[in-house]
């Protein structure tokens, strides 16, 4: 059977709410030996979403929406009062989490601030939702009113871990054009996994590319950040094997690494002119063939206009297409330019001479503010750890590598990879990423990288 990542972890969730007598029995999925994870450096992240809950104002207009046509429908008397208070609720839950989250994206909550006016609209907002489910069940004469009780129940039980979340959770609201939201997570589904999956599981096989984040040979120590991250460290009594399988690529013959030392630091206010710029020259001496990655959607207009006014071809840009019909596009040109954000590092397959060319604005290090971010961070704190070479640094490794392995697909591909931040070069967590990348053939200087396509296209010519 195969299944995606989210739809696992679901399963995986409800079936550990169920407790050990209910394990097997609950869930959607049926009973497995054996699992094999795909693209495994995304676990921690989808499992995390499971572990939890989330309320978004939208979730409660639809139900509401949805009793009053079944309300209609079944002609089912005294449901109005309940939407009505349901409604007011509501109001109260969105002004509140637009209060403590004043601007768009993702804000922490601390538990000082989860008390007062916020802690009270959620609790209003459980005990109107627990009239209408307790309404829903004495009426349910159907099977739409049976699912509206499901999901009624879902929502209580969503609400309720929002007031009082499990320990090791960290609760943050979330603010967009639309909608607000509030969720909670665990920081660390290590010690979740191990008890959960671990010991309840058969063989698990975890396979990705970018799992190692570390070019060290010692035992345990190339997978450590990732075991650590999903509990097999926590894990004593169950056998653990690893392996590294060699790239079947010569990275050597078939690539070059070009990171600049004359560009503005990625910080300051002159490098974004300065990439564009830079770009433009190495894309002029591939003759297209560019996929431009970004690690901001601001940084991605700022390059797709930039480059957009000296280029001949058009240049596309993510968000203005669906992204399939941009791929599409990209390989059916061989000498496109693509700049895209974080949707384009990973899952982007284009063998062949249509991309030849990866250039990489920034090391692509989380942003600090993000509530998850900063709840990690600080648990590794607590644990004596260094949150930035324990976990950001880690963390952008594996989306570096990412980023890199889109170039060469097959043992015919050949490319160029310009990363435009010197701190690969600079720094020491720099340098420590720098030796975990698969190609090892650096240059700094740019007619070594205009040399590198002449000597392909003669190669061609002669073919």
């Amino acid at each position: 059977m195969i299944v995606n990542h989210h739809l696992f972890f679901a399963d995986l969730a409800l079936k550990s709410r169920a407790g050990p007598a209910g394990f097997q029995r609950a869930g959607v999925l049926p009973p497995y030996d054996a699992v094999i994870f795909d693209e495994a450096h995304r676990i921690e992240d989808v499992a995390s979403l499971f572990f939890g809950a989330r309320v978004n104002s939208s979730r409660l207009l639809v139900l509401a929406r949805d009793t009053r046509a079944a309300w209609v429908a079944e002609g089912m008397p005294g449901a109005n009062a309940l939407l009505e208070d349901l409604q007011l609720c509501h109001q109260a839950f969105v002004d509140v989490t637009r209060r403590y989250c004043p601007d768009e994206g993702k804000t922490l909550l601390e538990a000082e601030v989860r008390e007062g006016p916020f802690l009270r609209a959620i609790e209003s907002l459980v005990d109107a939702v627990i009239a209408l489910e307790n309404f829903l069940e004495s009426n349910a004469v159907s099977s739409r009113l049976d699912a509206l009780v499901r999901r009624t129940s879902e929502l209580r039980n969503d609400l309720e871990e929002l007031c009082a979340p499990r320990s090791g959770s960290v609760v943050y609201a979330e603010r967009s054009a639309d909608e607000v939201s509030v969720s909670t997570r665990a920081v660390d589904v290590g010690p979740i996994l191990a008890e959960q999956l671990h010991r309840r599981s058969g063989a698990l096989v975890f396979a990705s590319a970018t799992l190692r984040t570390s070019a060290a040979a010692s035992a345990g120590s190339e997978f450590a950040f990732f075991r650590a991250r999903v509990g097999v460290s926590d894990v004593k009594d169950v056998p653990v094997e690893e392996i590294a399988i060699p790239s079947p690529f010569d990275f050597d013959r078939q690539t070059l690494l070009y990171v600049p030392r004359d560009l503005p630091p990625v910080q300051t206010a002159e490098f974004a002119d300065a990439a564009i710029e830079r770009t433009a020259e190495l894309i002029l001496a591939s003759g297209g063939g560019a996929l431009v990655l970004t690690t901001s959607v601001r940084m991605m207009a700022t390059l797709g206009r930039g480059l957009a006014r000296g280029q001949r071809r058009p240049v596309l840009v993510q968000g203005d297409a669906p992204k399939a019909v941009l791929l599409e596009e990209f390989r059916s040109r061989q000498d496109g330019i693509l700049v895209a954000t974080m949707g384009f590092w990973e899952g982007v397959d284009i063998p062949g001479r249509a991309l030849r060319l990866v250039v990489i604005d920034r090391l692509p290090f989380a942003v600090p503010n993000d509530a998850m971010v900063q709840a990690r961070s600080r648990l590794l704190e607590q644990e004596g750890h260094d949150p930035f070479s324990g976990y950001a640094v880690p963390e952008a490794l594996i989306t570096l590598k990412q980023g890199v392995g889109r170039l060469i697909r097959t043992e015919t591909d050949f490319g160029v990879v310009a990363v435009l931040d010197r701190r690969l070069i600079e720094k020491g967590y720099g340098k420590r990423m720098l030796r975990n990348l698969p190609m090892q053939r650096l240059t700094h200087d740019l007619a070594a990288v205009q040399a590198f396509f002449q000597a392909r296209a003669d190669e061609a010519a002669q073919s």
